[in-house]
Order: structure tokens, then C-alpha cells, then sequence
């Protein structure tokens, strides 16, 4: 038995060189990967600042790339990023997590190519979400399917929408904010207007139809990072405002969150939309 850390230390450094790399290659990536399962959770507790929003545990959704060693195995399996002259000197992997806002600690995450899309990733994710849990998306992770699969889970949802959705006005509320649907892409036409008029009427909807949310609209002005967003009156939790601000502050990647500078320069300032779930209020 070893009686310290410091002779643990000693052992491990007298070893041969590239000791641990060799014997994390004789474990394999499965059980790296149980051992990941096993130690990812939240770790806010109470009164830790950032990590909750009344009654939510406020979550983030985010993506980011990971060079990995240039090796036949990896490039078979990841690839690299671009091509020609412009590919990635070393192979890519995606990386999508849901991470506890306020820790930054990851409680999932999904690993692909470097040609997976994040949204595919992210559609593996949802199912782990819980009801007490409210989970910020940017913009580029909504898909109908998407949605669905996160919303079924009974977690809240605080997501950042397309420019390009479509979102009918079916009822203004007195803040400004006002309730839509979330319609499933394939269905058009008639049946797509019936799917409208039916949600304005207060009629239950199938949710591999259409969802009812409820849309807030801001603005982030160039001189600063911090949107124009109210409390959604009714909403069981509080204000979708710390939501958006829990979204922009604690992204899943560090080096992306908006005090770094590519991400400054990206968000100087312009307009969106944030679409709630559940529609309080309704």
C-alpha cells in the first residue's frame, strides 16, 4: 500500500515515459467513457450564484471542437476540419454537453466526427433532461425534432429562435411577449393554417404536430452584453431574462462565453427572439 499522494507521485513519475497514455490505451475508451458517466452531474449546491433560477437549475447547451492525435484510427474516425490546403493539421472531433450554468460543470456530453452536426448530438442529449431543469439553446440548435424531444422530457426551455422561423402572433400578452406555434416543418398549406387556427381556439395540440410557446423579443445593444428581456408574468420559475443572461454567461465551452473576444466580436449587437417553454400564461 502506498502511504501518501507524494510516493503515488514518485511511482508514476519513475515510470516509463507516456506511462498513463499507454495505460489509458489498455483500458480502452469504454471504460473512460463509464468513468466520464459516473463523475459528470451537477455540483451547485444552494445558494451557489448562477445555477439556479427560482425553482430551475439552470442549464446550457453548447458545442465545440477538440484536436485529437494525429493517428490513422483517429482520422478514420473524427476526419479533419476542411480540406486541401485549408484542412486541419490535426483530426476534429465534435463535442456537444450540457453543462450547469454558474459551474461550467458538464453533465453530459456527446462525442462525434467533426462532420457530425451539432444538432445531431444535441437530439442525444435531450432525453437526460429532468423536470426541475430549465435548459438555454442559441439559435442554431433549434429543429422542430429537436424541440420535441427536449419538451418532452418536462424540463422548461428558454432557446434562442432562427431569424427564419416562422412564429404567428396568436395572443399579445400586456409585457410585449406573445404566444405562437411551434409548427412541425412538414406540414404546409391548409393543414398548416387549421394547425394555427386550432392552437388561437385553445385546442390541444398533437406535439408531433405543433407546439405552443411563448416568444420574447429583445435587443442587444452594441455597447453592451446584456439583453432587453422581462419576467414572463405567470412563469412558475421567474424571469426568462436571467435565462437569456444564464445562455450568454455560462456556455458549455469557457472559451466561447462573451467575455472572450472572438465572441464579443461575433455579438456586438442587433435583435432575437427567445421562445419559452412552457407558454405561462396561455
Amino acid at each position: 500500500a502506498l502511504d501518501s499522494y507524494a510516493e503515488l507521485a514518485n511511482r508514476v513519475h519513475a515510470g516509463a515515459l507516456g506511462g498513463i497514455t499507454q495505460a489509458r490505451k489498455r483500458l480502452g475508451r469504454k471504460v473512460l467513457a463509464e468513468v466520464f458517466e459516473q463523475v459528470a452531474g451537477p455540483v451547485g449546491e444552494t445558494v451557489t450564484r448562477g445555477v439556479w433560477l427560482r425553482g430551475w437549475r439552470l442549464l446550457a447547451i453548447d458545442g465545440f471542437e477538440v484536436e485529437v492525435s494525429d493517428t490513422e484510427k483517429n482520422a478514420a474516425a473524427f476526419g479533419y476540419a476542411g480540406s486541401g490546403d485549408n484542412r486541419s493539421v490535426y483530426p476534429k472531433a465534435r463535442v456537444v454537453a450540457l453543462a450547469e450554468c454558474g459551474t461550467h460543470a458538464f453533465l453530459a456530453a456527446e462525442v462525434g466526427a467533426w462532420s457530425t452536426g451539432e444538432k445531431t448530438l444535441a437530439n442525444r442529449l435531450y432525453q437526460r433532461l429532468n423536470p426541475d431543469e430549465l435548459l438555454t439553446a442559441d439559435r442554431n440548435f433549434y429543429s422542430f425534432i429537436g424541440w420535441g424531444l427536449a419538451a418532452g422530457t418536462g424540463a422548461a426551455l428558454l432557446w434562442r429562435a432562427p431569424t427564419q422561423l416562422e412564429l404567428p402572433v396568436m395572443k399579445v400578452h400586456a409585457d410585449g411577449t406573445y404566444l405562437t406555434v411551434l409548427a412541425n416543418p412538414k406540414i404546409q398549406g391548409v393543414r398548416r393554417r387549421r394547425l394555427v387556427e386550432a392552437a388561437r381556439a385553445g385546442e390541444d395540440l398533437d406535439p408531433d404536430d405543433a407546439h405552443v410557446v411563448r416568444v420574447v423579443e429583445y435587443d442587444v445593444p452594441a455597447c453592451c452584453e446584456r439583453a432587453a428581456l422581462e419576467p414572463l408574468p405567470g412563469a412558475p420559475a421567474g424571469s426568462a431574462a436571467g435565462g437569456d443572461r444564464g445562455l450568454r454567461g455560462h456556455r458549455a465551452c469557457p472559451d466561447r462565453a462573451p467575455g472572450h473576444p472572438e465572441h464579443q466580436d461575433r455579438q456586438a449587437g442587433g435583435a432575437g427572439r427567445g421562445a419559452f417553454w412552457p407558454a405561462p400564461g396561455r
